[in-house]
């Protein structure tokens, strides 16, 4: 991942596990089926509940349902998933 977060591609989280998954865009948070997208995924696989609760911390006021928040440039989905990353590593070390 870029350092801006500009790059020309979604960003999404998928539990390997459940099939679940989670993503922003300009229509707020969504799931989908990605049985049949082309996601290119990345080797690294992080703990379920811990990611579970970092989305949630994330989200605690709910700002991502409101597509006001997302913005192309400087508040997109690769910004979401920065975000809950940062949070996953504070919640794995308090676990």
């Amino acid at each position: 991942m870029d350092r801006n977060n500009l790059e020309l591609v979604h960003q999404h989280i998928i539990f390997a596990n459940s099939g679940d998954n989670i993503g922003w865009s300009h229509k707020g948070l969504f799931s989908e089926d990605v049985r049949n997208k082309k996601y290119s995924l990345e080797p690294t696989c992080f703990e379920g509940a811990a990611m579970r609760r970092a989305i949630s911390l994330v989200d605690i006021d709910g700002k991502f349902d409101d597509t006001r928040w997302y913005h192309l440039l400087r508040n997109n989905c690769q910004d979401f998933i920065s975000r809950i990353q940062e949070t996953f590593v504070k919640v794995s070390k308090h676990s």
